[in-house]
């Protein structure tokens, strides 16, 4: 198979996953989202929870989810601050390493976001009270992403 059908099935598969992981936003927006109600939608979604991690003091909890072609981290807290710092963290990771930044954030509905972009990468950082849901694709699929954010009240 040569590199242009390669790289056109891992488009239309990465696209796929867009779609599984937006509707799994929009079901935990109406759901309330905890680690229970995020195994059980990604999982229905064909998404496989591959890991699972706590800290010693089980103040935090890591799962990825992962489908075909992309990943989905869900970090939970015990509490709002260290969920915060979280954010806070997955944030800057963006704004030192990725150069020539676009980026945004705001608040609406109970969730605060993060997005940012450049001509390669676009991603968004969700928090909710003491749960934080990362995700990240390729700018390609920036339109479908900002359209189903619309129907989550994020956009």
């Amino acid at each position: 198979m040569n590199n242009v059908k390669l790289k056109k099935l891992l488009n239309i598969s990465i696209r796929i996953c867009i779609v599984f992981l937006l509707c799994f936003c929009i079901a935990c927006s109406k759901q309330g989202l905890n680690n229970k109600t995020f195994t059980d939608i990604v999982e229905k979604n064909d998404f496989v929870v591959t890991d699972i991690s706590a800290s010693g003091d089980k103040s935090e909890l890591t799962l990825l989810a992962v489908g075909n072609h992309y990943q989905i981290y869900y970090y939970e807290f015990t509490n709002k601050n260290a969920a915060e710092k979280q954010y806070k963290l997955l944030k800057k990771s963006y704004t030192n390493n990725k150069g020539n930044l676009n980026d945004t954030e705001k608040s609406k509905n109970g969730y605060k976001y993060y997005k940012v972009f450049n001509d390669n990468i676009y991603s968004v950082v969700y928090i909710s009270n003491n749960n934080c849901v990362f995700i990240s694709s390729t700018v390609n699929y920036r339109n479908e992403i900002d359209g189903l954010l619309k129907k989550l009240g994020l956009n």
